[in-house]
């Protein structure tokens, strides 16, 4: 879903391609638009899929007698590993609920309709809840505590991928892996370099990241492509479209690490999991992309 709604006006994918081509963004969305309209079909049939492949794995299969017992205490066990009765009892706040539903839509609409930085907004609906439900600083800094290990993760993880994405991206790094993918294509390809990249664009995309695959690769591609006859409008949009599929199993992006965080996952379980589907969606997508006339062989 993710990757089929990012192509958008204001998606990166879409603004650099605009930015690339000198072309107003809200264009190219245009011309998207009954591409998007497909990827929701895409999408529903895919979580279709993944419905029916839970449920050979035991999804929705309700345990009786014995397993049943066995499954309440092993719930009852993962939920005392989170947070303790005690604990639980304490962050209830039934008569609040209406007060800290309505909190939680003011800083959605913070979110969406002000200019307020993202930690500003949240800083702010943090402070407003802890003052409204928890009325001594003793209760607020005991609140704070039980979430302090699980708010403290993703910080750290974002500061290392940060760091990770500065040491490829500063060094040259990325420059030097797309000049590098460009002098691998055989010449006898070039017509069709818009396919090569368009076919092999959730790999690339993984291996470069956003930046590097739209502002150093996609500029060679189109170079190097006009050279043998490729439109660079065929070529931006085939390296677009295959592209999008892989943006959240990218180890370039702080959202993969931070999706593996939640769902308590290593980076390659998620990569082995996801990677080989979203790239038959992209190659899916593509073709959809090609008899819509989005770009041409």
């Amino acid at each position: 879903a993710m990757s089929i709604m990012n192509l958008l006006p204001w998606g990166g994918p879409v603004a650099r391609t605009g930015v690339v081509l000198n072309a107003d963004v809200n264009e190219l969305w245009q011309e998207l638009l009954p591409l998007q309209g497909v990827g929701l079909i895409i999408l529903l049939i895919f979580a279709g899929y993944m419905g029916l492949l839970e449920k050979r794995r035991g999804a929705g299969l309700v345990p009786t007698g014995k397993a049943a017992q066995l499954h309440d205490e092993d719930d009852e066990q993962s939920h005392d590993d989170d947070l303790s009765s005690e604990d639980a009892e304490f962050m209830k706040r039934p008569k609040m609920i209406w007060f800290n539903g309505l909190l939680t839509l003011f800083v959605i609409g913070l979110l969406c309709f002000t200019k307020i930085p993202l930690y500003g907004a949240f800083m702010f609906g943090l402070a407003v809840a802890l003052i409204a439900n928890f009325h001594s600083a003793k209760d607020q800094a005991r609140a704070i505590k039980m979430h302090a290990a699980t708010a403290l993760t993703m910080p750290m993880i974002l500061l290392a991928s940060g760091v990770f994405l500065g040491v490829l991206s500063k060094t040259g790094m990325m420059k030097a892996m797309a000049q590098m993918l460009i002098a691998i294509v055989p010449a006898a390809l070039g017509p069709h370099l818009q396919d090569v990249f368009g076919f092999f664009a959730v790999p690339i995309g993984m291996m470069l990241g956003t930046d590097s695959y739209f502002f150093g690769l996609l500029p060679l591609a189109i170079g190097v492509g006009q050279q043998f006859g490729v439109d660079p409008h065929n070529m931006a949009m085939a390296m677009l479209i295959g592209k999008n599929y892989g943006v959240m199993v990218t180890p370039h992006a702080a959202t993969t690490f931070l999706a593996c965080g939640l769902a308590g996952i290593s980076l390659k379980e998620m990569l082995t999991f996801c990677a080989p589907r979203l790239w038959v969606l992209s190659w899916i997508s593509l073709a959809c992309g090609l008899m819509l006339g989005l770009f041409h062989l």
